[in-house]
C-alpha cells in the first residue's frame, strides 16, 4: 500500500504515493524472471531456425490465451491473507506464468493441458494494489496477462518532517475503494492540529484530503472571489483594450503590424501580470483564515520497505521537505 508552511488538508490537499519495495525478498523480482523467460525463449527459437518464419513461429507457438475457471474470478486479499487462483485456456507446452507484483507470493503452482492454478499470499504488511499472471508462450515469447489479485487494507502511519512536524494518520473507516484517516499533527511548541483524509485503495495508492467544514467555507470564498476578479469591470476593461488594439493593428500598414502586435501583447502581458499578482493576495489572504502552524503540501511521496517508510513532501513555494516513518497493516473496520 505519498511549506509557506502549507497547511495540510486544504484546498491544494495532500497526495501519498507509496512505492512499495518487496515484502518477502525473491530470488528474482518480476522483471528480472521476465527477461530470463524472454531470453530462453529467443534461444530456442535461433535454435529451431524461426527468427524469419514469422507465420509458423505464431502457428507453433501462439499468443496464450487465458480466463478463470468456472465461476470463479478476480481474487480480493486482505494483508496476511492467502487464495487459491484458477485458470483455464489455450496455451503451448513450456509455457511460462509471471506474477507481476513482487510484494505477493506465489506458491504451489500447477500446470496441466488448458488448466492453471496456485497459491497467492499478500503479507502481512502488504499496500495496496494488483497483480496480474502473464502467460508467456515458450520459443515465440508472445505473451497476455490476466488480473487475478486485488489487495485491499487498512494502515496507519506515523511520518515525521525534516522541519520537525509530525503527523499521525489512523485508520477509522476502510473498504474496498478507500481508506478515511483522522490525521493529528504535531510539533513541539506548536498547537495540535486535527484533519482528515482520505486514500484510494488504488496501486498508486494516493492520500486526498478532506477538508473540514471550516476550510472548506474558505476554499468556497476564495473561489468565489477569484472568479469575480476575472469578471470584473478591470479585466473586462484589460481584454477590451487588447481587442482593441488587435484590431487597429489589422487595419494598419502592414509593414508595421508585427511591432504592433508586439506592443499590445506586451501591455496585455503587464494587465494580465498585475491580476495575477490581485488573484495571488486574495488566496494569502484566504489562507490567513486557515488554522496555522501544520505543513500544507501538495504531494507526499514515499518509498516502502518492511514497515518503513521514506521520501519527500512537495510543500508550497517550491520547498521540498524529507519524510521519514513507518505504517503498519491494522484491521478494517
Amino acid at each position: 500500500m505519498t511549506s509557506s508552511r502549507l497547511q495540510l488538508f486544504t484546498g491544494a490537499g495532500l497526495s501519498l504515493l507509496l512505492a512499495a519495495a518487496a515484502a518477502h525478498a525473491l530470488a528474482q523480482t518480476y522483471q528480472q524472471r521476465r527477461e530470463a523467460a524472454y531470453a530462453e525463449a529467443t534461444a530456442e527459437r535461433h535454435k529451431l531456425n524461426l527468427d524469419s518464419d514469422v507465420v509458423k513461429l505464431y502457428a507453433t507457438y501462439p499468443t496464450p490465451e487465458l480466463q478463470f475457471a468456472g465461476e470463479t474470478s478476480r481474487v480480493q486479499l486482505h494483508p496476511g491473507e492467502s487464495a487459491q487462483v484458477k485458470l483455464t485456456g489455450k496455451f503451448a507446452a513450456g509455457t511460462k506464468f509471471l506474477l507481476t507484483n513482487d510484494a505477493l507470493v506465489l506458491s504451489e503452482e500447477k500446470i496441466g493441458k488448458g488448466e492453471y492454478s496456485a497459491k497467492i499470499t499478500a503479507p502481512a504488511n502488504a499496500l495496496p494494489g494488483n497483480a496480474v499472471i502473464e502467460a508467456m508462450s515458450p520459443v515465440s515469447a508472445a505473451s497476455m496477462g490476466l488480473e487475478v489479485v486485488q489487495v485491499i487494507g487498512s494502515y496507519a502511519l506515523s511520518l515525521k518532517f525534516a522541519d520537525g512536524w509530525a503527523v499521525d494518520l489512523k485508520p477509522v473507516q476502510a473498504d474496498d475503494s478507500q481508506i478515511i484517516f483522522d490525521a493529528t499533527w504535531t510539533k513541539p511548541g506548536q498547537p495540535t492540529r486535527h484533519a482528515k483524509a482520505a486514500a484510494e485503495q488504488r496501486p498508486d495508492r494516493r492520500l486526498s484530503s478532506l477538508p473540514t467544514d471550516d476550510e472548506s467555507k474558505v476554499q468556497q470564498e476564495n473561489m468565489q472571489k477569484q472568479v469575480s476578479m476575472l469578471g470584473s469591470p478591470e479585466t473586462q476593461a484589460a481584454m477590451k483594450d487588447f481587442t482593441t488594439a488587435m484590431e487597429k493593428c489589422q487595419k494598419g500598414p502592414q509593414a508595421e503590424l508585427s511591432a504592433c502586435m508586439q506592443k499590445a501583447g506586451e501591455k496585455m502581458k503587464k494587465a494580465q501580470e498585475a491580476l495575477e499578482q490581485k488573484r495571488k493576495a486574495l488566496v494569502a489572504e484566504g489562507d490567513k483564515k486557515l488554522p496555522q502552524g501544520a505543513p500544507r503540501c501538495n504531494q507526499l511521496s514515499l518509498k516502502a520497505e518492511g514497515n518503513k517508510v521514506s521520501g519527500e513532501a512537495e510543500c508550497a513555494d517550491d520547498q521540498r521537505l524529507a519524510v521519514t516513518g513507518t505504517y503498519k497493516s491494522v484491521p478494517m473496520k
